[in-house]
């Protein structure tokens, strides 16, 4: 990410940079919510964007406001883990 310029630079995220996203939520559980942690640091201080963290074995069971200024990243080590996948799968079908 160019943090000077707000913008993507990796081709794969192509579509996501034609959005412009004021906050970004992290969904992990494990090691993997920790490096979510430290990804909102970097976030709040380098891009100055409101930025948390959810627990993925929570995230679909929490009042959680879903929105379109909201980029949600979900961190999985395997991208098998099923607490990662079935919050996505539910937000997707919001």
């Amino acid at each position: 990410m160019d943090f000077t310029n707000s913008r993507l630079n990796a081709a794969a995220f192509e579509e996501l940079d034609k959005h412009v996203f004021s906050k970004i939520t992290f969904v992990a559980c494990g090691t993997s919510y920790h490096a979510g942690w430290l990804g909102t640091y970097w976030f709040e201080d380098l891009a100055d964007m409101e930025s948390r963290v959810e627990v993925a074995s929570e995230f679909e069971y929490k009042n959680i406001k879903i929105d379109s200024e909201t980029l949600y990243v979900f961190i999985s080590q395997s991208g098998e883990t099923a607490d990662s996948i079935e919050p996505l799968k539910y937000l997707k079908s919001k």
